[in-house]
This record gives structure tokens, sequence and C-alpha cells, in this order.
């Protein structure tokens, strides 16, 4: 192929490049980022507006592009499994299927955003952590817990805010290029620039990845990019235009007890978003439309042999407006608007089979929300927040949710928080289509065909408590936070198979299909504690560690693979100002598999270590080398599929 010979030959040159510079590492020495700098100024993801670390909870998590560099992150992935009570397991290798659980909710109670623009969840309301890289990005920032009133659907377990690189006020042109190989055939290449002048600007960030992982058919390929361009059209008004893009194909190799040797799955995302901003010291008003489009295209060998082919595609339209009002040196109220509609198509949703009937599905759901934020600071001591939201749906209930929080600082040193909070996460494309009720209707051409009919389910809800404390001691180089939180759910959609799987004849009995409903309940609970120690100005260690209990209440049993205790380590190391170290850990014990599979069967624990190290040679070059898997773990995140054995990669950046 053109693009693969292309593709080599670039990497071919960069090789070439760094063999020739290394000899010239001995002599340079140049500044390495340390992890323990004074962190940006601000977060957005705690109330959409901007706010400074010292006024926000522990339950929010801000992740700089400096530590995505540093600890050599390449997908979403990569960056939030570092958090305190995330806990992420995948089907395998990377590129698979991965799902997200913050506190113990499920993988569709959280949303993502970029730049205020909701990411396109897809037919499942889940994102496709994997397809997205971390090019151009300044920050991912993460709310954990109740987020419904800021954020919208999908707000039980949180919300992941993904902040572009600021594209005004700069100087210039600036960006890098790198090449990395590694282990299982193993090549990464990417390039991003920033520039950027008093009035208009641009950052861009384009990756290509790609790797045959250890098993056959389980290859990953993947091509990402995301920009952003902002012109001051005039005083105090600015156009901005956001895209992202992201192609993946993957093997899907199956459960190592069964291997799959030709199922293969594409996905396709993207998202422009046109917008203008407009602000003063007294008013920020920002209004933008966005498109968005999530495809995924399956080859599915059957029971028979045959290669059955499947896909389901949402496009969605939405429009948002938010308004910020400062109507006093204390206080800040903020009033937001936003309509969607979402277009949801699947050709056959009896994906099982090519000999049973085809069962298509399509529909249209549109949702408007309105709501409100006050963010008040009583005294110099104590800050209150409080907010409400409604939301209308054209295929469910409506939903009405609120939110108290306040902070108190008893020095500069210590602080409490307490939060209470409702949220909710309404039914996806795939809860709706997949129930039970299915009619023949006029197919236009004469005859007849099967659907499925949309029963009238409920957003699932839930309330939350939240109370935190956060102290600093040994002149700020001991950072301590613990929080306790408790979050009952309700209205938890389940889905209940009409097939016996096991039994590819049983598609040909009269109640193929399945059904969706709303009848169980949930309890997640637990205590996340983090310690951050920078022991000296060379060594910097970190701790956290969530204990959790996730019950389904209506069956008394634990949320599948959700561990009961969680263990994320990291130390970093800087023995000369050039060169740098970092070894991170994570731990998950004490796991299920879940009322799905065999129920209350144990998943093995594991512990993994990981390795990064850069050596910048001057002020353009820099090597970097990491090992995944240090200690060759012999495990899988999920019972079945495999993680990778220990591997190692080293890379080279260009910076100019």
């Amino acid at each position: 192929m053109i693009f693969e010979s292309k593709q080599l030959t670039f990497f071919s040159a960069a090789l070439c490049v760094a063999s020739n510079i290394v000899p010239s590492m001995l002599s340079a020495e140049e500044d390495v980022t340390s992890l323990a700098d004074p962190l940006p100024a601000y977060v957005v993801v705690a109330t959409r507006t901007p706010v400074s670390l010292d006024r926000v909870s522990p339950s929010v998590s801000f992740i700089g592009e400096d530590e995505i560099e540093f600890w050599q992150d390449r997908s979403l992935v990569d960056s939030i499994s570092r958090i305190p009570g995330v806990a992420t397991w995948s089907n395998g290798t990377p590129g698979s299927l991965t799902s997200l659980s913050i506190r113990g909710s499920e993988s569709n109670h959280t949303s993502f955003f970029l730049d205020g623009r909701r990411l396109n969840p897809g037919f499942g309301n889940q994102y496709d952590l994997e397809s997205l890289a971390v090019q151009n990005l300044a920050s991912v920032q993460v709310q954990s817990g109740a987020s419904s009133v800021n954020y919208g659907a999908s707000g039980i377990g949180g919300a992941v805010a993904l902040q572009s690189k600021s594209t005004l006020g700069g100087d210039g042109l600036s960006g890098d290029v790198s090449l990395e190989v590694g282990a299982n055939a193993y090549r990464n290449g990417s390039v991003s620039a920033l520039y950027s002048e008093d009035n208009w600007g641009f950052s861009i960030g384009a990756s290509q990845l790609k790797t045959d992982n250890e098993r056959e058919n389980d290859d990953f390929e993947r091509e990402s990019l995301q920009g952003r361009f902002d012109y001051e059209l005039f005083d105090d008004f600015t156009f901005e235009l956001v895209g992202q893009y992201s192609d993946a194909e993957k093997g899907a190799a199956g459960v190592i007890t069964n291997p799959k040797l030709e199922d293969r799955q594409w996905t396709t995302n993207w998202l422009l978003s046109p917008g203008v901003r407009y602000a003063t010291d007294v008013i920020t008003m920002h209004l933008f439309y966005s498109r968005s489009e999530s495809r995924i295209d399956n080859d599915i060998e059957d029971f028979f042999g045959s290669i059955y082919q499947t896909e389901n595609k949402v496009g969605s339209d939405e429009v948002n407006l938010q308004v910020d009002y400062t109507f006093s040196d204390d206080a800040l109220f903020t009033f937001g608007a936003v309509y969607r509609n979402d277009h949801a198509e699947n050709p056959n949703l009896n994906s099982y089979s090519s000999f049973v009937p085809v069962l298509p599905y399509e529909n249209r759901f549109e949702q408007t929300g309105l709501w409100s934020q006050i963010q008040w600071q009583l005294s110099s001591s104590l800050e209150v927040r409080a907010g409400l939201r409604y939301d209308r749906y054209s295929d469910y209930d409506s939903s009405v949710n609120g939110n108290v929080e306040a902070i108190y600082h008893f020095t500069e040193d210590s602080s409490v928080f307490v939060k209470v909070a409702t949220s909710y996460s309404p039914p996806s494309a795939l809860d709706l289509a997949f129930d039970e009720d299915q009619a023949l209707v006029d197919d236009g051409l004469g005859g007849e065909m099967l659907v499925a009919n949309t029963t009238i389910l409920n957003p699932e809800e839930s309330v939350s408590y939240e109370l935190g404390f956060e102290q600093e001691l040994l002149d700020d180089q001991l950072k301590l936070a613990v929080v306790f939180f408790r979050n009952e759910i309700d209205e938890l959609i389940t889905y209940e198979s009409l097939v016996d799987v096991n039994d590819p004849f049983d598609f040909f009995d009269d109640d193929y299909g399945s059904d969706t409903l709303n009848v169980e309940e949930a309890t997640t609970e637990g205590v996340e504690l983090s310690i951050d120690y920078a022991a000296t100005d060379k060594v910097d260690l970190g701790l956290s560690y969530t204990y959790l209990t996730a019950t389904n209440d209506s069956e008394d049993q634990r949320l599948a693979y959700r561990p009961r205790h969680q263990l994320q380590l990291s130390a970093t190391f800087r023995p000369v100002e050039n060169l740098s170290f970092g070894l991170s850990a994570l731990g998950q014990f004490d796991r299920e598999r879940g009322q799905y599979l065999q129920p209350n069967l144990d998943v093995e624990d594991y512990f993994v270590v990981n390795l990064v190290s850069e050596w910048t040679i001057n002020e353009e070059w820099s090597l970097f080398a990491r090992v995944g898997n240090l200690l060759d773990e012999d495990y899988a995140s999920v019972f079945g599929y495999p993680a990778l054995g220990r591997a190692g990669y080293i890379g080279a950046r260009f910076e100019f």
C-alpha cells in the first residue's frame, strides 16, 4: 500500500536521524520539567467555568500535558487509569473494547467532552476510549461523581473534559514530531503544531498507531486527528472551530478458549463544531453548534462458518448556549440551554447469524435541556455552589436534577467539602432497540418487514453523597486527600436475552430477540485515599487506594469487574537535569464476573508495573523509552481475554 510505504519511509528516516545524534547525548544537559511543578491555574470540569485548583474538591482530577508526555500516554485510557476511583478493564490488548467505571458506576454513566462539545457515545452510549489519542490536549480533567446538572445525560458516574491547547496570545510557531517502535511490530508516529498570534491561532495534532499485538487476528491500527482554530473578530468577540477525527481497525480475536480468526471491527468517530464566544469582565457567552458521528462496522463469523456483516451508526446534532454573569465580586450565576437530535441506525439487530430474519432499527431522539448554577463565595473560607437542571426527551420520561456543594477552608493548607446531588443516565439506542416487542409493518414495497418497537424506558437515576478532606503538610511537600462517597442508583436498566447463544437452532424459534427493562437498583459506596509526597527535589512519590462496594441490590450480587480494592502507585526520579525515570503500578483485587456469565465466580487479581524514561539531548531532540508490564504479569482484566506480556518501546522526538 502507498500509505504503508510512506509510513515506513518516515519511520526509517526518523530512526536514522536519531541514531546520528545519540553520541551527542553524553555532553547535553537541558532541563526536564518536573511533575512537582505547579499545575495550571484553573480547571473547567467542576462547574463549566474557570475555577482555580485550590477551589475544587478532591473529586476533581487534573492531568496536564506535561504529565501526559512524561508517562507516555497513547490513548485516553492510559491517562484516566491513574485517577483514584477510576477502574478500567479491557477485552484484551490495546485497541480492544475498554469499559470504564467511576466509583462503581456503569460505562454508559460517564460523558466525554472536547472543549465543551459532547463526544458521540455511539449506539450503546459508551465512548470508544481506545480510539481517542491525546495529541493536542492541554489537559484531561475528570469530575468523579454526579455531574448531570452541568453536563446532562450520562452523569451518574461523572464527566471527562478534554481541553485543547490554547491558541490565542502566543507568538509564532511551535510543535513536535515523534516516532516510536517496539514489540509486536508496534509503530507509532505523531505530529503536533501550534501557531499563535495576538488575535488568531490554531493547534493541531495527528497520529498513527499500528501494532500486531500477541495473538492471531489481534492487530490494531488507529489514525487520529484533533484541531482547534480561534480568531478574535473584534474586542471581546471570538470565533472558534473545533474538530476531531479517529479511524480504527481491530482484529477481534475473541476469548482465548474459542479464538475468532475472521472477526474484525472498524470504528470511525468524528466531530466538527463552530462556535462564538463573547467575554467581558461581567458577562461571558458561549454558543456553538456541533455535528458528530459514530459508526461501527463488524465482520462476524457465525455458527455456520459464514461471514456476517453488521453495522450501527449514530449521528448527532447539538446546539449549546452558556451564559456566565458576575453580579458581584463574590458571586457568579450561570445559565445554560441545550438541544440535541440523535439519529440511530442499525440495519439488523439480529447479529448472531446470517440465517435469521433481518430486524432493522432506526429512530430519532430529541432532547431539550435548561440548567442554572450559582457559585457564591460567602466568606474568605466558605464557598457554596448549587444548581438545577430540567431535561425533556422525545422517547422517555423527563428528568429534573439538582446539586448542592460547600467547600470550607480551615487554613490555606486544609479544607473540607460536602456534596449532595442527583443525576441520571437516559436509555441508549441499544437499550431502546433491544426489546422483545416486535411487529410486522409495511415495507413500502408491497410486503412486510419485522421491526422493533421501542418501549418507554425511564432514565436511570441516582442520589449521591460525598464528603472529602484535603491537607498539605511539611511545607507543602506532602498532600493528602480523602473522599467518602455513596451512590444510590434507581431504575437500573437490565438486558435479558431470549436467545440461547450456545444453541444455534434457538435462533429459529419464535421468541428470538431480547427485553430491556427498568427493574433494578444498585448501591456503590467507598473511600478514595490519595497521597503525593515530594521526597526530595529529585524524587516524587504517589499513592492512591480505593475501597469500593458495588452491589446490584435487586439480585443481591456484586456488579461485574468492580475491584473491591484498587491500588495505584507512582514514583518519578530525576538523577540529573536532562534524565528522568518513572515507575507506575496498578493493582485490582477481589473482583467477580457478574450475573451475565457465571454468577459469583471470582476474577484473578493482578498487579502491573510500567516503566518510562526520557533523555533530553538538547533543545530540539529527546529520546524516550518505556516497558509495559515490567514484571511480565500473566493476567486478564476481563476473563478469557489475556493482556500483553512484557513489551518494550523506544522513540525519538524533535521539537521546533
